[in-house]
């Protein structure tokens, strides 16, 4: 009886942690939410305001930008491919995938990278006396956004290489959906971030 009664207790911690650890990624989530909800609001608020005042100032977005949008979106398709993979017990196709979501990411922020320069070039700049206030507000956004990227990239690149040094059997499956969330969220986020941008 008592052993019996030891094993329940662990079974309800372990159940208990992955609520835990759940809870805490939407908690996360939503903080993230909430962060960008504000600083998109004071962006609407700040353009409806400067081009009523006829001194909001428009700019081409480099293209880099719109390459960036399909690679991330693309990154979530072979997520997705990833986790398909893991619950076939197909261990070749889910390190490959996961190997592939992790280089898809790793470009998004290349091109990240190389659209603010291309941004700099044209006279567009984050601070200082050269700087615009719709400028200013594509970098501080677009950048946020890529820091919450790299987050996500040092899961993913601890997983893959996990994947190719230790058996499908060492994942968890609450491990791979949470990652899977992360990303998905990211790419979404990204998305709605992107289309506020260029209108």
């Amino acid at each position: 009886m008592q052993k019996g009664y030891t094993i329940d207790i662990q079974n309800q911690e372990s159940t208990s942690g992955v609520d835990a650890k759940k809870f805490a990624l939407w908690a996360g989530l939503a903080s993230i939410v909430m962060f960008f909800i504000g600083i998109t609001s004071a962006f609407i608020v700040k353009k409806v305001a400067a081009q009523a005042a006829g001194s909001w100032k428009e700019f081409a977005i480099p293209t880099w930008f719109y390459f960036s949008t399909g690679v991330i979106v693309l990154s979530s398709l072979t997520y997705w491919m990833a986790a398909r993979a893991f619950k076939a017990n197909n261990q070749s196709q889910f390190k490959m995938m996961l190997l592939i979501t992790s280089l898809l990411g790793t470009l998004f922020l290349v091109m990240q990278y190389l659209g603010w320069g291309r941004l700099v070039e044209i006279g567009i700049y984050l601070g200082g006396a050269q700087s615009t206030a719709s400028g200013s507000f594509f970098y501080v956004i677009s950048g946020a956004h890529a820091a919450h990227i790299l987050g996500g990239l040092a899961f993913l690149y601890i997983a893959t290489i996990k994947a190719f040094i230790k058996p499908l059997s060492s994942f968890k499956s609450t491990t791979i959906d949470m990652i899977g969330t992360y990303w998905h969220f990211v790419d979404i986020l990204w998305i709605y971030l992107f289309i506020l941008l260029i209108y």
